[in-house]
């Protein structure tokens, strides 16, 4: 079995002098093997009185507000990966803050000290500490440091005289925060010379309702590199965070049925009996909406019909982190991941975070899982799973068709399918790619690379070949062939240049100019909608004038970001300018002082605003500066987060910009011939400005450097349209 990028599989190595150069045929997710369950819990603050009376049960959730904090990435990463990275992450945040909301947290996130440091308290206060044992500061997974600032306060009481002694004070916390995210790259024990972990994953503090508030990821840093696929390490970020998020087997019987009363906040009821095991030995994840989903999907009406949970024994004696991969292939909560257009976010994955009372979950851009759809309850058996030829094999030389069709595949299995076997696709036999039909006569066999293009297995030769063998039809083999549907049920297929062909549901069918028997599928597995959840908005780079040195003096830009104009000025504009200056400030790594607001306007959101030269040596140059927010709004990494709401950042021009002609030689023209040229263009340039201003209003002049991404945004969302499209 070829690796690249196929088996993702979500934990990973490190740097090049510490990791082997060639990658594992494996990769796996240790989450299960590393979580630990007890962690310190932070109580929250949720609403204050004036907004408790504000809300009503309907509108108390909001999106999620993942910040990620990114930590020493240049100790073990060069410059290019750090910004690799910090991109892969922030897409994935993206991605999951369109699927969950929570109550937001009030004021700013602080997340509480660990209890246990206590020696003994107060006889009359079990909360007052008396003493600590030796306190070295906040730590999670790694022995990574939580920052002071990020953490409550810590005292100690004397019994005399009750006045505490501060040993910390209360850090500042995050603002506009309900889950930080601490990221970094380091080679560490995990990431072990195997080379099969690619990143992993914990949380490490809880709110007074169970939902985890703080999280830690480290990602290997031999796997942040440009041989590895970008799609590929947001999925991985993306499993790992929903780790952290609540798909944690420790965290199972934390699960709450909570509703909300006006005036009063969450009231909340423990689940019970969310682990069950069924009739077959199979364990199940059995709360309400995820047995409703997983009955739904299957086609089983059996009452504790849930999620199925791998089955693999782990060093933690809580249930596994991750779905069966015989029942739930292709679902990027299994504890292998396959190429990133074959790995989905589906509907009972989504189901876990609703049932553990903590989130409200959007379903609408949940992605069809396909794989055992409406097969019943006993799908995926392992001692009838070789009998079911639609989704699994039993010859593991064997080739065929990966189950969504769209990459031709091999037959072969892994120790999490057990004794199962499936068509697991290579990166090197998608359909969709055009350039995986460059060594093959596509001529004789008819096949089509492109996005419209789906894998069939076919027993065919060209009629003028004048090599068809009679036994040749009896061999089947994957080809990619054109596709179009006009419903669900209709499927059209296209071999060469013939003409389109109906291809019935589970039937064959012969094709004009070729010896031939084409299988055809059932149609609905691939004329089906489909969410692509890896498309994000982009912008182009600016083309870079070779005739022009920018100087360091100040620029003024114009940044246009999507949404609701009138939502961020009618409360407070100059908060909202605040909150531009803190994260851009952040973002660019910058004094917030060299950033000045200008102007806030409408279309979209319309900002202007100068950044400031500085004489530090330490600071970047305004050139830089520009240079870096043109790169993360080209790659769509720039949110501005205000009021619970994330807005991105879709586009820049540049107003007024230091600009020196640099010295060139000129060999074809003298210096009077020159001062000529130059004469005759000033006068055609008066007679143009004239005619300008009489035909038209004046304009501010602007050089932009980015196109601008200028779709409709609706204002309450957290992801641009064009990202879920």
């Amino acid at each position: 079995m070829k690796i690249g990028l196929p088996w993702l599989i979500i934990l990973i190595c490190t740097t090049a002098s510490q990791c082997p150069k060639v990658l594992p045929k494996s990769l796996r997710c240790g989450f299960d093997e590393i979580q630990q369950t007890k962690v310190p819990t932070t109580k929250v603050q949720y609403f204050k009185t004036s907004e408790r009376e504000k809300r009503s049960n309907t509108n108390i959730y909001s999106p999620i507000r993942i910040t990620p904090v990114f930590t020493n990435l240049n100790e073990e990463l060069d410059n290019e990966q750090v910004n690799r990275l910090k991109r892969v992450v922030r897409k994935a945040v993206t991605l999951i803050e369109g699927y969950l909301s929570v109550i937001p947290v009030s004021g700013s996130l602080l997340l509480a000290r660990d209890e246990a440091n206590c020696l003994y308290t107060l006889p009359e206060d079990d909360e007052k500490c008396v003493r600590h044992v030796r306190y070295d500061g906040e730590s999670c997974l790694d022995n990574f440091q939580i920052p002071d600032d990020h953490l409550e306060g810590l005292w100690e009481w004397d019994n005399a005289t009750l006045d505490p002694t501060t040993i910390y004070p209360d850090g500042s916390g995050l603002s506009n925060t309900d889950f930080v995210l601490y990221v970094r790259a380091k080679h560490t024990s995990k990431c072990d010379n195997s080379g099969d972990i690619r990143a992993y994953a914990k949380y490490c503090s809880v709110d007074q309702y169970g939902r985890p508030v703080a999280g830690y990821s480290n990602f290997c840093p031999l796997h942040i590199n440009t041989e590895n696929d970008e799609d590929t390490l947001i999925l991985t970020a993306a499993h790992e965070i929903f780790h952290t998020l609540g798909f944690s087997g420790s965290l199972y019987d934390t699960f709450q049925d909570c509703t909300y009363q006006d005036g009063l906040g969450l009231d909340c009821e423990p689940r019970h009996h969310e682990v069950v095991t069924d009739s077959r030995g199979q364990e199940r994840l059995a709360t309400p909406a995820i047995i409703n989903k997983t009955q739904q999907h299957f086609g089983c009406s059996e009452e504790e019909f849930g999620g199925p949970l791998e089955s693999m024994s782990t060093s933690s004696n809580s249930p596994s982190s991750h779905w069966e991969a015989r029942l739930m292939y292709g679902s990027l909560m299994t504890a292998t991941i396959g190429l990133p257009h074959l790995t989905l976010i589906d509907p009972i994955t989504l189901a876990v975070f609703e049932d553990t009372g903590w989130y409200k979950v959007n379903y609408d851009n949940a992605q069809d899982l396909v794989w055992g759809q409406d097969q019943g309850c006993e799908f995926g058996q392992k001692n009838t799973c070789d009998l079911d030829t639609d989704f699994f094999c039993n010859d593991n030389s064997s080739v065929g068709c990966h189950h969504l069709l769209k990459d031709k595949a091999n037959c072969s299995s892994n120790s999490y399918l057990e004794e199962c076997s499936v068509y697991k696709a290579d990166k090197m036999q998608s359909c969709l790619d055009p350039s995986h039909g460059a060594n093959i006569n596509l001529t004789l066999t008819g096949e089509y690379y492109d996005l419209d293009s789906r894998c069939f297995i076919a027993h065919l030769e060209s009629s003028t070949s004048g090599k068809f063998l009679p036994s040749s039809v009896s061999s089947g083999s994957p080809k990619c062939f054109r596709i179009r549907c006009n419903d669900s049920e209709t499927l059209e297929i296209q071999v060469g240049d013939t003409s389109w062909q109906w291809c019935p549901s589970d039937s064959s069918i012969s094709m004009p100019g070729y010896y031939s028997i084409v299988e055809c599928p059932t149609s609905s597995r691939v004329c089906r909608e489909e969410v692509n959840l890896l498309v994000f908005p982009t912008t182009t780079a600016p083309q870079e004038v070779s005739s022009v040195q920018r100087s360091d003096d100040n620029i003024t830009l114009e940044l246009i970001i999507a949404g609701d104009y009138t939502k961020v000025v009618t409360p407070n504009e100059q908060e909202f300018k605040n909150h531009l200056i803190e994260q851009l400030a952040s973002t660019l790594d910058i004094s917030r002082s060299r950033i000045k607001i200008l102007s806030v306007e409408s279309g979209s959101i319309v900002v202007t605003l100068q950044i400031l030269s500085s004489e530090d040596i330490q600071e970047p140059s305004t050139y830089q500066v520009l240079l870096t927010l043109e790169d993360v709004i080209a790659n769509d990494v720039l949110m501005i987060t205000y009021n619970g709401v994330n807005y991105t950042v879709i586009g820049i021009s540049v107003l007024e910009e230091g600009l020196t002609t640099t010295a060139k030689e000129d060999s074809g023209l003298n210096g009077q011939m020159l001062g000529v040229i130059i004469g005759v263009l000033a006068v055609c340039f008066i007679v143009l400005f004239i005619v300008i201003i009489a035909l038209c209003k004046t304009k501010k002049k602007r050089r932009v450097v980015a196109p601008m991404y200028m779709e409709k945004q609706k204002a309450n969302t957290t992801v641009p349209e064009l990202f879920m499209a």
